[in-house]
């Protein structure tokens, strides 16, 4: 009986616990958040039937790729809830109706891959 009783009350003590550390997680104010009320337009001549990549390469920043009418690869950032005045080429020769694919494997780096004229894929780094 007394083995029982023991057993009760270490779960009743986890039990409030864990009741407790939810309590006290869900008292915390929930952040609201809200979409902007209109489009922001990021100019560039984007090549047809392309869309567009978007990776983030470290906190609060974004970073944006698409195809431009030229078939190279061109990027802008967004850092600190700002756009980046003017979109930068980084060259290329990519093929038709293909889209760019980017990743950020570490903070500070980006990894953007992109098919060429010769059905190739291809990588650059940035650092």
């Amino acid at each position: 009986m007394i083995k029982k009783a023991v057993t009760i009350i270490v779960f009743v003590l986890i039990v409030s616990s864990i009741a407790g550390c939810i309590t006290n997680n869900t008292n915390q104010t929930p952040k609201t958040s809200v979409w902007s009320a209109n489009w922001t337009s990021l100019g560039s001549n984007v090549a047809p039937n392309t869309s567009p990549a978007v990776s983030s390469g470290a906190s609060g920043q974004l970073d944006a790729f698409v195809i431009g009418s030229d078939n190279a690869l061109y990027h802008k950032n967004y850092t600190n809830g700002v756009w980046s005045a003017n979109w930068t080429s980084l060259g290329g020769n990519i093929a038709l109706n293909t889209s760019p694919a980017v990743s950020s494997g570490a903070s500070g780096q980006l990894d953007a891959f992109v098919v060429g004229l010769e059905n190739a894929l291809y990588q650059k780094s940035y650092a």
